[in-house]
């Protein structure tokens, strides 16, 4: 989601996105049917990492 929500009570922890590829990513813009412009990724961890 393409937004900040100072007073939000849930969030998605820090990570290395280093560790990480993007096999693929879809966007989706601000509109009537959607609130806030999101993406959806899929991302795939790097061989060897931990």
């Amino acid at each position: 989601v393409h937004a900040s929500f100072p007073d939000a009570d849930t969030f998605f922890p820090e990570f290395d996105l280093s560790q990480w590829k993007l096999k693929h990513k879809q966007s989706f813009e601000k509109s009537d049917v959607n609130e806030f412009a999101f993406d959806f990724c899929e991302y795939e961890k790097q061989e060897g990492v931990q």
